[in-house]
């Protein structure tokens, strides 16, 4: 798909001075001496994976397209030696045209050398200032009429749990629900919950709840671990979600840990514990569905105050929170668009400054730094697609969720030998399609 950040300039550029660059991801598959190269199309709204065989002279224009020549200078260098320019010229960019349009996708046109671009640096004077006084009376905030809010879908609208976390909703943690290379082959609940303990020294009678638990999997590892740990000492863990769907799925998967284990069905900006009765509190990859108040330049995290404000009745002296999800510092709240509903990303900057105003001791920090991931390469995301559409043309399967070189090499054998442009990126950096330094932790010391 198109990297849009790479435009210059909204205009789009003329063919024949514009410096076409190839689009990422791609994928190089060489066959019979014939580069096949498989990437996205767009069918309407949809994307599939097609791919297109190069021939003839599109070999020599596609390693051409480096962004730092110009459509000029790319046709005199292909063109040497050939006698028939104008036909050539005409073939040329007709080539151009098609890699470059909206359901392709293969290439985009830039009106400047690639090499010279440099990222925009936006103005965001108007959102700091906004976001320096956001903590004002919240009477009227809850007066507005512009509050979005997904209560109903989230109690109502998820029926296939599994479905809800392989499909429509995938979240980090499921990701890496299992025992995985990027954290010392433990499993994300495992290191979660190290983490934690790392911070504080619990005792004897420790009290846990973790608030929209998932499929159970952060439940089920940290108790596993904790069992480990407290042997002669006796802990809680409560889990508590909106949907009855999702409770049902955390009790069949924890059903051997009912003796230390509690369900509680209930809204997390109204929590039914008693005040001063909980030593930790975890929120991972949920605060995103809380309520929002939407103004015209403005998103403010109306839930999210609500969900604070109750950690603080709640917790223990010497207690902490622990809250994860997608999001930044810079002032600005993105829209995700999932199934049936919508999520807010997390401004940071926001949630610090109210959590500090309310009274906590904050400590933010990347999701990779908190893990403790792993800085290993393992195949990027788009590679995966791809090379599953490849494979499954010769009858075969991805097995497993992450590679690295030397599990894909084990795995493809001679085949990887015709496999070309495989990416591959850092763990700390991108794991499946998650940037794990674009999630924030933030920990809250009461």
């Amino acid at each position: 798909m198109k990297d849009l950040t790479l435009k210059p300039s909204t205009r789009k550029p003329n063919i024949n001075k514009a410096y076409p660059k190839s689009c990422q991801p791609h994928l190089h598959i060489h066959e019979d001496s014939q580069p096949k190269i498989y990437y996205f199309k767009r069918n309407g709204k949809r994307l599939n994976v097609a791919n297109h065989r190069l021939k003839g002279v599109e070999v020599d224009i596609w390693k051409s397209l480096t962004g730092n020549l110009n459509s000029n200078e790319i046709f005199e260098k292909i063109s040497k030696g050939f006698d028939k320019k104008g036909v050539l010229k005409n073939i040329f960019l007709k080539t151009l045209r098609k890699w470059n349009s909206k359901q392709v996708q293969l290439i985009e046109l830039l009106d400047a050398p690639f090499s010279s671009l440099n990222s925009k640096v936006r103005n965001e004077s108007k959102l700091m200032h906004i976001a320096a006084n956001i903590f004002r009376e919240k009477k009227a905030l809850l007066e507005t009429k512009n509050i979005y809010d997904s209560y109903n879908y989230h109690k109502h609208a998820i029926k296939e749990p599994d479905k809800q976390f392989e499909k429509e909703e995938k979240t980090f943690s499921h990701l890496l629900r299992e025992k995985t290379i990027v954290l010392g082959n433990i499993s994300y609940g495992e290191r979660f919950i190290k983490a934690i303990l790392a911070r504080k020294r619990f005792f004897n009678g420790i009290k846990i709840a973790e608030i929209g638990g998932g499929l159970g999997y952060l439940a089920f590892n940290a108790i596993r671990n904790m069992k480990k740990r407290f042997k002669k000492s006796s802990f809680s863990y409560i889990l508590l979600d909106l949907s009855a769907k999702l409770l049902n799925a955390q009790q069949k998967l924890n059903k051997r840990f009912y003796s230390c284990l509690n369900f509680v069905q209930a809204n997390a900006i109204r929590l039914p514990f008693q005040s001063n009765s909980l030593d930790i509190i975890i929120a991972n990859e949920c605060i995103a569905d809380f309520p929002v108040a939407k103004f015209t330049n403005f998103i403010f995290p109306l839930g999210i105050v609500s969900f604070l404000e109750e950690i603080r009745r709640i917790l223990r002296k010497n207690g902490l929170a622990v809250l994860v999800e997608y999001g930044s510092f810079d002032y600005r709240t993105r829209i995700v668009r999932l199934e049936g509903h919508l999520e807010y990303s997390i401004d940071f900057s926001i949630i610090k400054s109210i959590s500090q105003r309310i009274g906590f001791k904050v400590e933010v920090l990347d999701l990779s730094n908190f893990l403790k991931i792993r800085d290993i390469p393992l195949l990027s995301l788009t590679s995966k697609i791809l090379l599953k559409k490849f494979l499954s043309s010769k009858g075969k399967k991805n097995k497993k969720e992450l590679y690295t070189k030397k599990l894909l090499k084990k795995e493809l054998g001679s085949l990887l030998a015709r496999v070309k442009n495989l990416q591959f990126v850092s763990a700390r950096r991108n794991i499946d399609g998650f940037d794990p330094t674009e999630f924030k932790v933030l920990i809250l010391y009461n």
